[in-house]
């Protein structure tokens, strides 16, 4: 509907140029206004009467899907939740917001990490988590999927999959990387970021050493620190501690934080 619309807008936007145009004595863009009339008036002439029925029923079906669209009930952003005989209408923006407080008890990521939009069938999700280890999506889905299970929605919902809409951004190891870079005398200057690329993480590390410093030693001694660094983050994010906080508050997950910090510098 949208796009019919707005091919409409422009259809209407190029006969009024070639009108305004023809009006100040200027060339037309494609055809003038009375050109386009002339051929108008002259189809059932010079046209054969089949092509004049064909577009005529081509005009008439495109007529009555726009009158269907402009009769037919539109879509509000709201769900219908069963409960018991009562109908209740759930506005979207208050599902997205259950759902991401859920989230965030679940993970113990802070509630402005959080990102939840949802539409009329799917649920969009993105984690952007401070501390930087990569979260499962598989499991990221499940809990979205059992909470939207409870609401018993209608339409029902589900977290879109098909383009991995789940996902999460890690910025702590990066940052972790590039703090120990800095400590080493050997390299004066260094940059690390953390993408995504076609849905995969990449972290892009740039290194500028000394003079005399072998590119091979710099080349293993990132790469030791890198994994090092990775290995103790995933190791402190599944400590006791950290995991317990993960299902708490807001302050409790900073609590979480300050564990793994103290972890990793070990």
């Amino acid at each position: 509907m949208v796009i019919a619309a707005a091919l409409m807008i422009l259809v209407l936007a190029y006969l009024g140029t070639e009108i305004v145009l023809s009006l100040l004595a200027q060339p037309a863009l494609l055809l003038a206004p009375d050109a386009q009339a002339r051929f108008l008036i002259g189809l059932p002439t010079e046209r054969p009467g089949w092509i004049i029925v064909l577009a005529g029923a081509v005009l008439a079906v495109i007529g009555l899907v726009f009158l269907f669209f402009a009769l037919a009930p539109g879509r509000l952003p709201k769900h219908q939740m069963r409960f018991g005989d009562r109908a209740v209408l759930v506005d979207n923006g208050v599902i997205a917001s259950s759902v991401a407080r859920h989230l965030s008890e679940e993970t113990g990521l802070s509630r402005e990490d959080i990102t939840v939009g949802v539409s009329h069938r799917t649920v969009d999700v993105t984690l952007r988590p401070g501390f930087g280890v990569p979260l499962d999506e598989a499991p990221l889905k499940s809990i979205v999927q059992t909470e939207l299970d409870t609401y018993e929605l209608t339409p029902t919902l589900k977290p879109r999959s098909s383009l991995g809409r789940v996902t999460v951004q890690e910025s702590f190891v990066s940052d972790a990387l590039k703090h120990s870079l800095t400590q080493r005398d050997e390299i004066l200057f260094s940059s690390v970021t953390a993408n995504d690329i076609r849905k995969q993480p990449v972290m892009h590390i740039s290194v500028t050493p000394r003079q005399n410093t072998s590119p091979r030693q710099v080349v293993k001694d990132v790469d030791h620190r890198y994994r090092t660094i990775k290995k103790n983050a995933k190791k402190a994010w599944n400590s006791p501690g950290v995991r317990s906080a993960r299902r708490t508050t807001r302050a409790t997950s900073r609590r979480g934080s300050r564990k793994l910090t103290r972890a990793l510098n070990k």
